[in-house]
């Protein structure tokens, strides 16, 4: 079918607190709470019909600018200045068009709107990437379709030429149509710099707090491991890591390693490489895939990985724009990745050239999935879905894990969730939690109409989200 089109009629934004059970560690700040964003917006067909659509995803400071000078506050206010931005574009015309070419002109419309030295392409880019994953589920809900044939049938409108002309060539449509959506994926539990291996820290309140506790609850045998960027340093608490995760793990397990921007240069990361060799580390030298984003994103696109041959690098800090992931091809990376709070249609279009590049035969380039601490609810579903669409077969899932259970929520959207989505919830008190058997967790019931979700959370029990009054961040 050809894409519908539609038009936007209101956009509601709202937020919740939602206090972490554990910290969490962005390179050298540790995040203790945060600030759920929560969208809805009603949409209008062709037809006249209207439905309503709702997204949502957590606020995290200090990953979308990380700039010492300002607080966490500061960090939470850069983004909601980015949703009030998008809303604006989107509720600022009558036109009719595509779900995708809606999401354009916002992105377009707010990445010129944003002075990158005030907000940097990230963090703008948050707002546009949450607003569209709320249109995407009020339109699926107006045709009864699930987000998975959304996109193997292009009704989003999805035109890659517009952001991505490289692919002036490739088979878009062919390749949403050859996707083959995964009933379940497996969970990469991370393990950052201030995680316990073992031991009794941490809260009494019945949920692991130590890679021992995650091992034994969850069966997991994927994990992400942060590094710190000074080689010494990193090699020593690998090799606590690798001793620990030899003894308690028969068999395989896989490891990704996270720096969080920390390295100075290749001949570091290299440096770093080099001291994870002998016996000690045998099994888990030949468990890592890939290291995550080890430059800074304002000098990841200068270096030269051509050289570098211990395992494949992927950038995720730097993907700040469309064209980020062919300008890191240029540089050596070999991938690039998947998260909800970078845009959908990101995603897919990255996906389309890992394909694309691979295919005419350029190396394997591939799709990560990196989760930015999603909450219980929209935010996991919405993620898991689009990972799930995309084939990706493991991500970082942390979420579950800093937070307890529907942070925040009120028992009776705990309990909505957990109805209709019996195989990705069970209830605990007056909370869910997320079922991960075996390491993973089923996908099956976000196969429903709209974005993931058979429910939406309850609206009226939220704040609704202010526009914040400073907009200049200059340090």
């Amino acid at each position: 079918m050809s894409a519908p089109l539609l038009k936007i009629i209101d956009v509601s934004l709202f937020e919740r607190p939602v206090e972490l059970r554990l910290p969490f560690k962005f390179g050298a700040d540790a995040v203790t709470s945060a600030v759920q964003a929560f969208v809805r917006v009603e949409i209008e067909l062709e037809n006249g019909e209207r439905s309503v659509g709702a997204s949502a995803e957590l606020m995290v400071p200090k990953w979308f600018d990380k700039r010492p000078h300002l607080s966490q506050d500061d960090n939470t206010d850069q983004l909601r200045l980015s949703l009030h931005g998008a809303a604006d574009a989107y509720t600022g015309t009558d036109k009719m068009a595509t779900a995708f070419d809606h999401a354009m002109d916002v992105y377009e419309t707010v990445s010129v709107n944003f002075d990158p030295d005030d907000i940097p392409p990230l963090a703008a880019g948050f707002g546009p990437a949450v607003l569209e994953k709320a249109v995407i589920d009020a339109l699926g809900r107006a045709l009864g379709k699930s987000f998975q044939d959304m996109v193997k049938e292009n009704t989003l409108g999805i035109d890659a030429t517009r952001v991505a002309p490289d692919l002036g060539e490739f088979n878009m449509d062919g390749f949403l149509g050859s996707l083959l959506p995964l009933d379940e994926v497996s969970v990469r539990h991370t393990i950052g710099g201030l995680d316990l291996l073992s031991g009794d820290e941490g809260p009494d309140d019945g949920l692991p707090t130590n890679v021992d506790e995650i091992i034994s609850a969850y069966g997991v045998r994927y994990f992400k491991i942060k590094l710190g960027g000074d080689p010494a340093a990193d090699i020593k608490r690998c090799a606590e890591i690798a001793s620990h995760l030899d003894e308690r793990i028969d068999g395989d397990y896989f490891i990704t390693l996270d720096a969080n921007e920390q390295y100075g240069s290749v001949v570091d990361l290299q440096v770093f490489m080099n001291g994870l060799e002998g016996a000690a580390f045998k099994r888990f030298t030949s468990s890592i895939l890939y290291i995550e984003q080890p430059f800074h994103r304002d000098n990841a696109f200068a270096v030269d990985l051509g050289g570098f041959s211990a395992a494949p690098v992927i950038i995720d800090e730097s993907d700040g724009a469309y064209d980020s992931f062919r300008k890191a091809k240029t540089c050596g990376y070999r991938g690039v990745s998947s998260k909800s709070c970078k845009g959908v249609y990101r995603a897919i279009i990255n996906g389309a050239r890992a394909r694309h590049w691979t295919d005419n035969g350029d190396g394997d380039y591939f799709m990560a999935g990196e989760d930015l601490t999603c909450q219980a609810g929209l935010a996991v579903q919405q993620d898991l879905a689009l990972l799930s669409t995309l084939g990706i077969n493991h991500s970082e899932r942390n979420g579950h894990h800093f937070a307890t259970g529907m942070a925040g929520a009120p028992v009776e959207e705990a309990d909505d969730f957990v109805k209709h989505h019996p195989d990705m919830y069970e209830k605990s008190d007056d909370n869910l939690r997320l079922i991960i058997r075996d390491g993973k967790i089923k996908t099956n019931s976000l196969f429903t109409a709209g974005f993931a979700s058979g429910t939406h959370p309850h609206f009226e029990t939220m704040k609704q989200m202010k526009k914040p009054t400073k907009e200049n961040y200059h340090g």
